[in-house]
């Protein structure tokens, strides 16, 4: 038995040397890697049961919060109602529909006709403010003017954007578009509210 244990090694031996350099490095970094592992082995095992202990604490503080009733809890706010809220209310509008004008002017933009329509949306109970705004100049003033406009009001969206130019070697741009204000109407009901 001895003899063939040592025959084996021998062999291995003589393997490890014709492989060379790279065996050598395998085996010491093998070797590196192994007394990492039981070197950290401890610190990890620790680290798992402190996770564990304060994973199981959330629990136990969530499970009791959750069940805990009394005075001192605060009603939870709807969901739709802050939802509508956070929109700017009716009496803006006027001040909203200056600001993008505003804009279109610093833009030296030059803003021809334009048509308004409002409506009150039945699911949500927002009111939709569309402007149609055609506009003339260059494609330059116009991005600025867009980027600035969408910029500064949270609850305004572009809904159509139509550009064309007189000719091909016009600057001029001719642009029609379609602007959506959002606001809340002045008695606000919550979706799926009695009204």
């Amino acid at each position: 038995m001895i003899a063939i244990a040592q025959r084996a090694s021998r062999h291995a031996i003589r393997q490890a040397r014709s492989w060379g350099w790279p065996f050598a490095l395998g085996v010491a970094a093998l070797a590196v890697a192994g007394a990492f592992a039981v070197a950290l082995a401890p610190q990890v095992r620790r680290d798992a049961q402190e996770l564990g202990a304060a994973a199981d604490r959330a629990l136990k503080r969530a499970t009791t919060q959750g069940t805990r009733t009394g005075p001192t809890d605060r009603p939870v706010e709807s969901a739709p109602r802050r939802f509508l809220e956070s929109f700017p209310g009716e009496d803006a509008r006027q001040a909203r529909l200056a600001t993008l004008l505003e804009l279109a002017g610093h833009h030296a933009l030059e803003v021809q006709r334009s048509d308004f329509e409002l409506a009150q949306d039945k699911e949500s109970g927002l009111l939709r403010y569309s402007l149609r705004m055609p506009l003339t100049g260059s494609y330059a003033q116009l991005r600025g003017f867009l980027a600035d406009a969408l910029g500064s009001d949270a609850a305004l969206s572009l809904d159509k954007l139509r550009l064309r130019r007189a000719s091909a070697g016009s600057p001029a741009v001719e642009a029609d578009l379609t602007w959506s204000f959002y606001m809340r109407p002045g008695s606000m009901a919550v979706p799926g509210s009695p009204r």
